[in-house]
This record gives structure tokens, C-alpha cells and sequence, in this order.
């Protein structure tokens, strides 16, 4: 089966505690898709951490974005934490990009990655136990316009390329493109990835 035939795909591999969570994640974006008939594909870090955010409330699991805190490793300055979760109390950084499918998959890989090092950079100078911190990168896949025609092998060359990077969980809705959306650049926002990687 091709990969971007699993429109909804979730593996919380690694990070068992957040398995619930990638699931009801995958329905916020859904049923915002659905109920509002607006994509949520075109939107930046701080409305796809809102999404998670809800899908843990969901799930009857408080969370908290955007709170004040300290930051840094040895000289401590004032800043904001992106998102916790009182379950485990986990603490959580994250970066989110869009990235067009038509590159190669060696490309995916190398571009995932370089995001995935700058959310965990930024998490490490969260105020909590190792353990606790999480990295998580959102990527909207995106697609040129004059290359619709080619929707199905560019996403499974990408997605192909871009789970190489290493992660310890993963989750994507990537529904068909009749529900895509045009947003201001001349390109499709066709889903919605998200990579989650242990603080090391």
C-alpha cells in the first residue's frame, strides 16, 4: 500500500503516553476540516500547538500553551513555553514549517531534520527534567499548484523521504485533495505531519 493512501496514520512508538493523544489529534483536525469547512493546513505553529492542545483536552487531560516561564541552561531569561501536558508533565517546544513535496527524498529527509534539531535546541532550555521535554515538529506538506496531476507520487516520495529522519513518534492526516485549500502562495497545504522527538 502506498503511504499517502493512510490518510490517517499514527505511531507514538516510543512515547506510549501520547498514543491517545496523536489519535485525537488526527479527529481536532478533522472535525475542524469538517465543521468549519476551512483548511487547517494554512495555518503556523502557534494555531497547530492550539490543535494538540484541544485534542488533549479531549481527552480529558489539561493542558496549557503559551505560559510564562524561565528558560536556559546556565543564564536564565524570561520567556513562553509552547505547551504542557499534565499527563506526565510533560513540557513541550515545537517548530512548524511548510515544506513542498516535490523535492527529492533525500531532500525530505535533510529538511525534516534540520527542523527537528531546531525544536530540540529550543527544548532543551526548557526549566524541567530531561525526561520531560519533548520536541515536536509540525510540517504542512505542500504542493505546486501545476503539479496536482502528480499529487500521488510526489507524497509518497516525500513521506517515504521524510520518515527516515529520526523520531520517536509520528502522526499525519493527509486527506484527499478535493479538500485542499489555496491559501496566499501558489501552492496547496494537502496535511498535516507531526514528528515527536525525546530531548537528548
Amino acid at each position: 500500500m502506498k503511504p499517502f493512501l493512510l490518510v490517517r496514520h499514527h505511531d507514538a512508538k516510543n512515547l506510549d503516553c501520547l498514543a491517545r493523544h496523536l489519535k485525537e489529534w488526527i479527529c481536532v483536525l478533522d472535525d475542524y476540516l469538517t465543521k468549519v469547512k476551512d483548511s487547517p493546513f494554512g495555518y503556523g505553529e502557534r494555531t497547530q500547538i492550539g490543535f494538540f492542545a484541544a485534542a488533549s483536552w479531549r481527552l480529558g487531560i489539561p493542558a496549557l500553551e503559551e505560559w510564562r516561564t524561565e528558560k536556559g541552561s546556565q543564564e536564565l531569561v524570561r520567556g513562553r513555553g509552547d505547551l504542557w501536558l499534565m499527563q506526565d508533565d510533560i513540557h513541550i517546544e515545537a517548530k512548524h514549517a511548510w515544506r513542498s513535496i516535490a523535492v527529492s527524498q533525500d531532500r525530505a529527509k535533510h529538511q525534516i531534520q534540520k527542523l527537528m534539531g531546531a525544536a530540540a535546541e529550543s527544548a532543551k532550555h526548557l526549566r524541567c527534567a530531561r525526561s520531560r521535554k519533548l520536541a515536536f515538529t509540525f510540517v504542512s506538506p505542500t504542493i505546486p499548484i501545476g503539479r496536482l496531476k502528480d499529487i500521488e507520487p510526489l507524497m509518497t516520495d516525500w513521506l517515504a523521504g521524510a520518515t527516515q529522519a529520526d523520531h520517536d513518534a509520528i502522526a499525519w492526516f493527509l486527506p484527499e485533495r478535493t479538500r485542499t485549500k489555496r491559501f496566499d502562495f501558489p501552492h496547496l497545504a494537502i496535511g498535516e505531519v507531526l514528528f515527536i522527538n525525546r530531548v537528548k
